[in-house]
């Protein structure tokens, strides 16, 4: 430690892991606003998470129910010959960030967690891998190289962002109704193994009265597919019978209760309820769903709006 080089050192290694200002949250409320008002969009660089996997992505595509991304590490640092390595002062992350052209594909929206930051058109051009030509790169950024050795870091890094995405794809979905199909009720599926007994004991420890049990068997109140689950169990029923009597939902609802903006919130519900996201997210949609039911209007529904009803409804009861 008494050579000033090594002093030098340690103090560039500790610039390097400050978090830059414009990364932290009030930096990133900054320059995206609050986090319930956030756009998706492309040439944004998001972490994608659920459970304990995390990943940075860039968005090339959005859709409302998927988008297109090129997977992006920092460190440690690797890549290969698909790769684009753009240098520190390219991006907000103050250190050198690799793009992983070639493993350019589609993740469901209702991974992404946070945003972190925005490139310009020249940058996300040169990133997307279907855009791709011989002509210059930007500037201040550069090809990777090749993998010599499947031993190389660079092959373990590859394999960890094939894994990671894989689990990110394998989140929990919402049922999603599709033209033409209509939902059984749940006595037609059960059929002569209906028993109302049965179902009160499945449902009413779901937090369910005896009233929203009868709605349930009538047709009147959506079921739920943890619901379903719960009387598969219960009643000795094969799930996948009793999973028909489970309602879709509407495809504009799903897409607004997975957005990122809900993420936070439904985390929270998570917390309180002790369940895990998936099934808070679940439970909402539901309950929005069945809110809407019970209300008169012409037109589409609103769903944003009623999923703030809901969760204005959800704090009320709360307190």
């Amino acid at each position: 430690m008494n050579d000033p080089s090594v002093a030098d050192r340690l103090l560039e290694l500790a610039s390097q892991a400050r978090v830059p200002d414009v990364l932290t949250e009030a930096g990133r409320e900054a320059r995206f606003g609050e986090p319930r008002s956030v756009q998706v969009q492309r040439g944004q660089v998001w972490r994608a998470s659920w459970d304990d996997v995390s990943l940075l992505v860039l968005l090339l595509d959005v859709g409302d129910f998927d988008v297109t991304m090129a997977p992006v590490t920092l460190d440690p640092p690797a890549e290969d010959e698909h790769c684009l390595v753009l240098e520190p002062r390219g991006t907000a992350f103050g250190v050198p960030v690799t793009v992983w052209r070639g493993l350019q594909a589609e993740l469901p929206v209702r991974v992404l967690d946070a945003v972190l930051d925005q490139w310009a058109d020249e940058l996300v051009n040169a990133a997307d891998q279907r855009l791709e030509a011989d002509a210059g790169l930007p500037p201040r950024s550069r090809r990777g190289t090749p993998i010599l050795s499947e031993f190389d870091q660079a092959a373990t890094v590859r394999a960890e962002i094939l894994d990671d995405l894989d689990a990110l794809r394998a989140s929990p979905a919402l049922p999603i109704e599709s033209e033409g199909r209509s939902t059984p009720s749940l006595v037609n599926v059960l059929a002569d193994k209906f028993n109302f007994e049965g179902l009160m004991t499945a449902l009413i420890p779901l937090g369910l009265t005896q009233a929203e049990v009868m709605d349930i068997v009538r047709g009147y109140k959506p079921m739920t597919p943890a619901q379903a689950l719960a009387v598969s169990e219960s009643t000795g029923v094969d799930h996948e019978l009793v999973s028909q009597a489970v309602r879709p939902l509407p495809a504009d609802l799903v897409a607004k209760v997975q957005h990122p903006r809900f993420r936070a919130v439904w985390r929270e519900h998570a917390a309180r309820d002790n369940t895990d996201e998936a099934a808070a997210r679940e439970a909402g949609a539901y309950g929005v769903l069945a809110m809407a039911a019970r209300q008169t209007g012409s037109g589409p529904p609103d769903w944003s709006r009623r999923i703030e009803q809901y969760l204005l409804g959800s704090r009320s009861e709360e307190q």
